[in-house]
């Protein structure tokens, strides 16, 4: 499940990044990118069932990708499989098995905050990358 976000931003902030060098487009993306994550992953923080909290205490944003033109984070869990399974237990929590239900979070915290990551993203890219061509002086 992914959200893609492409900026289409005003002339300002167009003109703000053909003065900016790279390293900082890419700062830029990067502080926007976990910025958008950031609503997705507090939502499925709360909606992660509960046993000892090892699942909801486990999801984490992290960067993908990353270079000077696009930047990819994802939103998951750190576990890792346990005792010769292919998947972790966060797997098994959302999509169920043959016996245990599903118990959805994630899915659901995208649906429910895909909006606002959206939008969280473009502001903090706006002004990350004003913050940016202050740096340079322009």
């Amino acid at each position: 499940m992914r959200i893609r976000v492409e900026i289409k931003g005003s002339n300002e902030l167009k003109n703000a990044l053909k003065k900016i060098p790279k390293n900082a487009t890419r700062r830029s993306l990067g502080k926007a990118a976990k910025a958008g994550a950031e609503p997705i992953l507090k939502s499925a923080r709360q909606k992660a069932p509960v046993d000892t909290g090892r699942l909801r205490d486990s999801l984490r944003s992290t960067f993908a990708y990353q270079s000077s033109r696009a930047v990819r984070v994802q939103v998951a869990s750190s576990l890792k499989p346990e005792g010769g399974s292919r998947h972790s237990y966060d797997y098994y929590q959302e999509f169920g098995t043959s016996f245990h239900p599903a118990q959805p979070f994630m899915r659901p915290a995208v649906d429910e905050q895909h909006k606002n990551a959206v939008e969280e993203t473009r502001v903090t890219m706006e002004v990350a990358v004003l913050e940016e061509v202050k740096k340079l002086g322009h």
